[in-house]
């Protein structure tokens, strides 16, 4: 492989770190195996760079690949990633009755969890989103649709908790 390629593709890596991990962290929830997927991802990705066709699908291919990854340290584990329930938000752990919209999203299940952390915090399209996990736009869409509705009921639900006036509205 020309040096050229090796050079932007490791600039792209450096680029891309903080993303990679936190990707990976949000499908495994664990700082050893997201290390262990992000470095697995880049080993392959560097293998495979030939294939890349587009560069500027670069980001999409990585997320793929790096998703790729968590399945099967999640696989590997024969155990699946849903909230157990040390994970699950307690009012007890939030501060001035105020929720943390990142901890409601953990409690998502893992395929809602990944359509809202593409789409909101990396702010993927739908297409993108739809071939980074290899699903269809329309399922990209429901999934959407369905944890904005998990959402929603999982901050009603802490609304009626207690006096939370914050939330109302």
């Amino acid at each position: 492989m020309e040096q050229q390629k090796l050079d932007w593709f490791y600039t792209k890596i450096v680029e891309l770190q903080t993303d990679m991990y936190r990707f990976a962290y949000s499908v495994l929830k664990s700082s050893d195996q997201c290390e262990d997927a992000v470095h697995n991802a880049i080993l392959k990705a560097h293998d495979n760079l030939h294939q890349l066709k587009n560069d500027e699908a670069f980001r999409a291919w990585m997320f793929q690949i790096i998703r790729n990854e968590c399945l099967a340290i999640v696989k590997k584990q024969k155990r699946f990633v849903p909230l157990d329930d040390a994970m699950v938000i307690r009012k007890k752990d939030l501060v001035e009755d105020r929720i943390d919209v990142g901890h409601a999203v953990l409690q998502l299940s893992r395929k809602y969890r990944e359509v809202v952390i593409l789409f909101y915090y990396y702010e993927y399209s739908l297409e993108e989103i739809a071939g980074i996990l290899r699903i269809s736009q329309g399922t990209v869409k429901s999934r959407l649709a369905r944890a904005r509705k998990a959402l929603r009921r999982i901050m009603d639900d802490f609304g009626k908790e207690g006096s939370h006036e914050g939330l109302e509205g």
